[in-house]
């Protein structure tokens, strides 16, 4: 078996940076808990890919919608993600992406410490930090943003890469991003209230 020949004329100039892409594909082919080549709910899911040579910090921000929605108090950000374990890196370099959001006064979601629902930093770096994201499989993430963005327009919807662990390939998906005014559920505010 043979698999990523790669052949050298000597050059030992360093590669070209591989630009961060987010394109529409079938979905990830390879995993644990999923039908291969759909999104999680539709037949198709977004799909982060590129590599990083830096030694040091990597990153990249695709906009994948344009928009413009006021958020309120209550408001959410949910999606799923699939960070691909990729060429067995340890680093997990995959799992150091999430989605971001652009508002109309030139901040970034990821830039106000907005939390996720395992309390970890709602930001491409906070969630690869975080190690609660699994590669090879659809993870949810849920954040309610109206805690730190209140009164904020979003401009852009963002796909992020950003990682210190230096060089490496990174791939995954993105799916059924949501951003919800008044939630059904409750937040965590409310549910502090019912614990005895």
């Amino acid at each position: 078996q043979l698999a990523e020949l790669q052949l050298s004329d000597g050059d030992t100039t360093p590669p070209s940076p591989t630009d961060m892409k987010a394109f529409v594909t079938g979905g990830p082919v390879n995993g644990f808990n999923h039908r291969p080549n759909v999104g999680f709910t539709g037949i198709q899911s977004l799909q982060y890919s590129g590599g990083q040579i830096s030694e040091d910090r990597g990153y990249g921000y695709n906009k994948v919608f344009d928009v413009d929605i006021l958020v309120t108090s209550t408001s959410e950000l949910s999606y799923l993600i699939f960070p691909e374990l990729t060429a067995s890196d340890l680093d997990y370099p995959s799992t150091y992406a999430g989605v971001d959001l652009a508002f109309s006064d030139g901040t970034y979601l990821s830039d106000l410490g907005a939390r996720d629902q395992h309390d970890a930093e709602l930001s491409p770096q906070g969630q690869g930090e975080s190690k609660t994201l699994y590669t090879d499989q659809w993870n949810y993430k849920v954040a309610w943003i109206g805690d730190v963005a209140t009164g904020k327009t979003i401009d852009r919807i963002l796909v992020a890469y950003d990682s210190p662990t230096g060089v490496g390939l990174f791939n995954g998906w993105v799916d059924d991003i949501r951003i919800v005014g008044s939630p059904v559920h409750e937040t965590p505010d409310r549910l502090s209230d019912h614990v005895d």
